[in-house]
């Protein structure tokens, strides 16, 4: 590739209503990892050097800066890699009780998903769409976010915050967090899939730029 990027994302959505499961998808899954690892680093991957951390994400065993992380809903499949720690989800509209965002949620997170003029809405007992898509955001934000540390889920979601009003639009619709920190965020929502992603904030010489690219179209 010409330009040095931090990071690849191929991402895979069925465009019929229809889902795959099982080892359909996890062929199709290794596939793309396959294809975007050589794209992105220029080398093969090799299987028998993929290990498990302490606390079970899969991660290469190579004193080379290759990291990887995949993640697949019912109706798609997307995979990272990158030259940082990286974490991917992918989301796919589905119904959300509201008892998940009183667990999940922080109260700014909570006033995003239900919108201040509805939170009196408080008694019913699943989220409407609108609301479903907006916490979907949040969700994958904060599981991108626990894979990227490989800590998981045993990290209690509601002690890891997004401001979303602290999101820039860049090319194509995807929000990046303005304020990296220690890490940042990327969220790219098509139709009703939403991928998030989190990248360990590291030395601009590694290259700052996500490049996503749908999976039927890479063009590698």
């Amino acid at each position: 590739m010409e330009k040095k990027y931090q990071c690849m994302v191929c991402y895979h959505i069925l465009t019929k209503p229809q889902k795959f499961r099982g080892a359909c998808q996890k062929s199709l899954a290794r596939q793309i990892l396959e294809e975007t690892f050589f794209a992105f680093f220029g080398v093969r991957l090799q299987w028998d050097l993929i290990k498990r951390s302490a606390h079970g994400k899969p991660c290469y065993d190579s004193p080379d800066p290759y990291y990887f992380n995949i993640s697949h809903c019912d109706t798609a499949i997307a995979v990272a890699v990158a030259r940082v720690p990286v974490g991917i989800d992918v989301e796919g509209l589905r119904r959300v009780k509201c008892s998940v965002v009183k667990k999940c949620c922080s109260a700014a997170e909570t006033e995003y998903v239900y919108g201040t003029e509805n939170l009196r809405s408080f008694g019913k007992e699943e989220l409407c769409e609108d609301e479903a898509k907006r916490f979907l955001h949040l969700w994958t934000l904060k599981e991108s976010y626990v894979k990227m540390t490989g800590e998981g889920m045993r990290v209690p979601f509601d002690t890891v915050c997004f401001d979303m009003g602290g999101f820039r639009e860049t090319e194509h619709g995807i929000l990046q967090s303005e304020k990296a920190g220690q890490h940042k965020s990327c969220l790219f929502v098509q139709k009703d899939t939403a991928m998030a992603l989190a990248l360990k904030d590291d030395s601009a010489d590694k290259g700052t730029d996500v490049i996503w690219l749908p999976y039927s179209s890479a063009g590698f």
